[in-house]
């Protein structure tokens, strides 16, 4: 790995310790970086927002098209400060960021600070493409993380995420036993 995957400081000729000086990403070569943003920001919100509120437009349209006209217009303008809040809030960078790597998760939301899952305190993560949430699952069952698909920006992303955490979390359990941690 040549750059930090976070802030892309150049990382050659440093010593092997894994940790960029630059932002403190502890990246141990395999780090997957997700951008993440509030549901009321994310892409899928705008087009519900905007298929939502046209559906009742061509009703109210093909009732009274006076009103119809006001309403389609309305929206339509509430939908266009909406993209140019989100795309300005994704340019200005106000997203959080879920790191995924061998030392664990770390969610950071804007504004509400970072959670961070050790993998070894992990028993896996759980999506489904149905579901909304992708959930990190602690040994005791409890949920430890839980992210909304908006927030990752679909489903797709939700199960590529788990699937990097599982991955890491089994990772992690072969690490263990081969070091001999199980006694019998």
């Amino acid at each position: 790995m040549d750059q930090c995957p976070r802030c892309s400081y150049s990382l050659e000729g440093l010593p092997e310790d894994y940790v960029c000086p630059e932002c403190g990403l502890a990246y141990h070569g395999e780090t997957t970086i997700v951008k993440v943003c509030p549901i009321s920001d994310s892409l899928m919100f705008l087009t519900i927002a905007f298929g939502g509120m046209t559906i009742p437009a061509f009703g109210i349209a093909a009732r009274d098209w006076s009103w119809g006209v006001y309403f389609f217009g309305f929206w339509m303008f509430v939908n266009c400060v909406l993209a140019v809040r989100i795309i300005f809030k994704m340019y200005l960078g106000e997203r959080g960021e879920l790191v995924i790597n061998r030392n664990g998760v770390s969610l950071t939301r804007p504004g509400a600070g970072t959670e961070y899952v050790k993998t070894a305190d992990i028993n896996h993560a759980k999506h489904r493409w149905w579901s909304i949430h992708m959930v990190v699952l602690g040994w005791d069952g409890r949920k430890m993380l839980s992210l909304n698909n908006w927030e990752l920006n679909g489903s797709w992303n939700a199960t590529n995420c788990a699937k990097q955490i599982n991955r890491h979390v089994e990772a992690c359990l072969v690490r263990t036993i081969q070091g001999g941690s199980f006694v019998d």
